[in-house]
């Protein structure tokens, strides 16, 4: 048996385009020829485009790394039909079966099986997932003239500029 998947995402992508599936279904070749949407949306709408903006300030406010991002997208996949691939699974998928698998818990993929074989092509949705942050290094304490400091890196387009002006919290995960 042949399938397809007809649908993978990165977990924030899956999540958006999950939303907005309802409203905006146009074709990836009339994307950017539209103009702006805003003025030519119905209040009915403009409506739904806010409180998608309202769920999604809840998911980024929860989801503030990478790994609490895929912690978040697998609820929400599991939430709606997707499965844990297994590879050794001794049935062939079916068309419409969901799977998700996770990469050392910092990405994801999502798809869903086709009816079509994949000579047919596929249709694929990819993002990642990036979270603006200083992440301290496996031995972070260092000791320089005198002060014990944290050996950070920088992630997601950060300036050294920025980081006084944003409010910060501390989350993570002890390996």
């Amino acid at each position: 048996m042949s399938t397809r998947p007809v649908a993978g995402a990165g977990t924030t992508c899956l999540i958006l385009a999950s939303l907005f599936a309802a409203t905006f279904t146009a074709d990836a070749q009339d994307y950017g020829s539209r103009g702006n949407l805003w003025s030519s949306m119905t209040p009915e709408e403009r409506e739904e485009v806010d409180e998608l903006s309202e769920r999604f300030k809840v998911l980024i406010g929860a989801a503030r790394s990478e790994l609490m991002m895929v912690r978040e997208t697998i609820a929400h996949a599991e939430a709606r039909g997707f499965q844990v691939w297994d590879p050794n699974r001794s049935q062939a998928p079916s068309p419409g079966d969901k799977f998700y698998a996770v990469n050392r818990d910092r990405s994801m993929v999502l798809w869903v099986v086709g009816k079509e074989p994949l000579s047919e092509g596929i249709r694929l949705v990819n993002s990642h997932i990036d979270s603006i942050r200083l992440e301290l290094k496996p031995h972070p304490l260092k000791e320089q003239n005198g002060a014990v400091t944290f050996d950070t890196l920088v992630h997601g387009g950060l300036k050294a500029y920025q980081w006084t002006n944003v409010p910060l919290a501390l989350t993570g995960r002890v390996d």
